[in-house]
């Protein structure tokens, strides 16, 4: 997939991370309870071991949500609703205090904010599916998913030109979330119906009605009447939390762009892959015959969400790296599949309806396509031919503590999964010098950040392929 030159090294030695949270709540709620959270975390754990604990939250509420509500339109025990919001907490709560720990152990590195946001991104679609379950939203789970993924990326694109991550009085990662996880909570202690004073115990059935059986209040309105109430909240969500924030990474953008007599073209390109990978998967789901999105949601959103942490991964690496502005054609790879994938729904068109392959196969090889993609990306290499050992500042290669700054010491063995898949690393470690070669006999791994969530989520999807065939009763 190329390699990240001598500049691109020089760029991660120079990068600093720089971000402002402008939210009221974060800074007079969550803020004091992250600063307390975090002494609860031991000295020696690394911060990027707290974020994958806080990403095995999220897909343990995705994977409870596949085994109880299969396509999303039957409603989980209750308990389940409990379990999506304490998981979406924890979540929170942890990927706030990653940075915390970062700080109060020094560690802080760009592979950190590699690997912090490459688990949103990929969280994006755990939620979804979450929320999915609760809310009984079926196919209309993957809209909640898009609206995610626009302000996300939209965010990083912005992050990519201003170089700094500017969150807005309310945002998602904080009020966003927060809103979430009170609407799993609320979906399981009590649900009102008829009047503010009647409470009746409708569980998930109660986003699955029409808006203005759920809120009376709303109720004359004719519209809305006839709207579900989580069709309600989508189009709420649309209006006063995607849009303002599009258009505010949009106006910030262009005014960077202004600035440095920039091309705007050049920068909205940038954005071509995520919407053709989103016009991809609703091509494919519009020429399905069977009901692609409604059939296998879990499916659908994972692998996409999938080849959107790709993009992600591929857009924060050419930020680190300082690379020129423009389209990266490396983030195209991962929408390789779509073509084929379309193809064989059109054979569909020429055979009475029936496929070439059947879709529910074709969806796996997306979904391990889009995995093996982001595992195997090798999102850091680098060029063996410009290292020089002579330079290196000790013996033993101070790379290696690489793994144990993002795993720990414990985790540091895991270099043997990549026999034959070995490259020279030496960004990311102040004391190794730009062109200097390894010594003879050693070994530089090139990790993959994402490789060890994108590992888990595959696991996660066979374990959930597995529990299809158990009755659900077992549970």
């Amino acid at each position: 997939m190329g390699y990240i030159g001598a500049h691109g090294v020089a760029a991660l030695h120079r990068y600093k991370y720089s971000g402002v949270d402008n939210s009221l709540l974060a800074k007079y709620v969550f803020q004091p309870l992250w600063s307390h959270c975090v002494n609860f975390f031991p000295l020696w754990m690394p911060p990027n071991g707290i974020t994958l604990m806080g990403f095995l939250f999220l897909i343990s509420s995705a994977f409870l949500g596949y085994i109880y509500s299969p396509r999303l339109d039957s409603p989980p025990p209750r308990w389940v609703h409990f379990a999506h919001g304490l998981f979406l907490f924890l979540y929170q709560t942890f990927d706030a205090v990653d940075g915390k720990q970062a700080r109060r152990t020094s560690s802080s590195s760009p592979l950190g904010e590699l690997f912090d946001h490459g688990c949103d991104a990929l969280a994006c679609a755990c939620e979804a599916l979450a929320f999915g379950s609760t809310a009984m939203c079926g196919r209309m789970t993957f809209w909640f998913w898009v609206i995610s993924a626009v302000t996300f990326y939209g965010a990083t694109w912005e992050h990519y030109f201003t170089n700094s991550l500017l969150l807005p009085a309310i945002n998602g990662p904080t009020e966003g979330l927060m809103l979430i996880y009170m609407g799993h909570f609320f979906t399981f202690f009590v649900v009102t119906q008829g009047t503010l004073f009647v409470f009746v115990n409708l569980g998930a059935e109660w986003w699955a009605q029409n808006f203005g059986q759920s809120i009376p209040l709303f109720s004359w309105v004719p519209i809305i009447n006839e709207v579900p109430t989580y069709g309600a909240v989508l189009f709420l969500m649309t209006v006063f939390g995607v849009i303002p924030t599009v258009s505010s990474n949009i106006s910030n953008v262009h005014k960077v762009v202004q600035a440095r007599k920039g091309s705007m073209l050049l920068a909205v390109a940038m954005l071509y892959p995520f919407f053709v990978l989103l016009g991809g998967v609703l091509a494919w789901d519009y020429l399905s015959t069977n009901n692609l999105i409604a059939s296998y949601p879990h499916l659908v959103i994972m692998g996409t969400g999938l080849a959107f942490g790709f993009l992600v991964g591929r857009m924060i690496l050419a930020h680190l790296c300082d690379e020129p502005k423009g389209l990266k054609t490396n983030m195209c790879m991962s929408l390789l599949y779509l073509p084929l994938a379309i193809a064989n729904s059109l054979t569909a068109k020429l055979n009475d309806g029936v496929p070439l392959v059947d879709e529910f196969w074709v969806l796996l090889g997306y979904c391990a396509f889009t995995d093996l993609k982001a595992i195997f990306g090798k999102i850091l290499d680098y060029d063996d031919r410009s290292f020089d050992s002579s330079k290196l500042k000790n013996g033993f290669p101070e790379t290696s503590k690489l793994w144990e700054e993002t795993f720990g010491r414990q985790y540091f063995m895991a270099k043997s999964m990549f026999k034959g898949n070995e490259r020279s690393i030496k960004c990311l470690d102040s004391k190794v010098e730009v062109g200097a070669t390894p010594p003879c006999g050693t070994t530089y791994i090139a990790g993959e950040p994402l490789l060890l969530p994108c590992c888990t989520l595959a696991l996660a999807l066979a374990l959930a392929l597995f529990c299809k065939s158990i009755p659900l009763a077992l549970f």
